[in-house]
């Protein structure tokens, strides 16, 4: 934890005891203490992450919650490291009932051959809970990742946890979420901008677009729907998939070509 060069929240009055060398919060403190976790208690409220997990200990059975950090957000939910008395584990804000639904098949499914993390139950048996009207599902946190952009990526160990993924997910009854890459949807929130741009270039996509339009994708499988290297763990051993909110009936060569 580091105090150096924090600033001191707007509606905190110091205490002349608070006021250390080149005015740094000392973290020997219990007045600087405050201001720090005041601060950062704010910076997560600016992002719309969540700020009281003591209900992460009433329903799992995971121990005392020692600290919690928000993590990068995805597009189908909204994420927080928990580290507790028995482990690391992640938190996430799922849209709806549905994609707990969904994502307890998924990952039951996955996590029995390593691809995925486990998902945790809570103490009611279920595979989510509801707090203050929102939806929560708690998964182990994978260790010793590392960052995609310096993996030097086996393709032929991604190509065939991607085969896994679409044969375990294949038979699996799940509600199936909307594609938010559909193309008639995207193409009719733009093409009036693009039909009528100042460039050539620009203008020239209309055509193409519609052609493209008339090809009728065989939707012949289960996808993940958002399958790029950001929703993806990568350690020395193994590639895990993350992140199912989006997972819809597709072609499978959608999720290869979104890496």
């Amino acid at each position: 934890m580091s105090f150096v060069g924090l600033a001191v929240p707007y509606g905190f009055i110091l205490n002349p005891e608070v006021i250390h060398n080149n005015s740094e919060l000392s973290p020997t403190c219990k007045h600087c203490k405050s201001i720090y976790e005041h601060s950062e208690t704010n910076k997560m409220k600016r992002r719309g992450v969540m700020t009281d997990i003591d209900f992460v200990r009433e329903h799992y059975d995971i121990g005392q919650v020692l600290t919690s950090t928000a993590l990068q957000q995805g597009n189908s939910s909204k994420a927080m490291l928990i580290h507790a008395a028995s482990g690391k584990y992640v938190l996430r804000k799922l849209k709806n009932e549905q994609q707990a639904h969904a994502e307890h098949k998924l990952y039951q499914v996955l996590a029995s051959v390593n691809i995925s993390p486990k998902m945790l139950k809570a103490r009611d048996g279920l595979s989510y809970i509801i707090y203050n009207h929102e939806i929560y599902n708690l998964q182990t946190y994978i260790n010793n990742t590392i960052p995609y952009h310096q993996v030097s990526i086996d393709f032929v160990q991604l190509g065939n946890v991607i085969s896994l993924f679409h044969q375990l997910i294949s038979h699996l009854d799940i509600p199936e979420q909307k594609d938010r890459y559909e193309l008639h949807q995207l193409w009719s929130a733009v093409s009036n901008e693009v039909k009528n741009s100042s460039y050539e270039g620009i203008r020239a996509l209309t055509e193409h677009t519609e052609q493209c339009m008339e090809y009728k994708s065989k939707n012949n499988t289960m996808i993940h729907g958002d399958l790029g290297v950001w929703n993806m763990l990568f350690t020395k051993e193994c590639i895990h998939v993350i992140d199912m909110g989006e997972v819809r009936r597709g072609n499978h060569h959608f999720d290869l070509a979104a890496r």
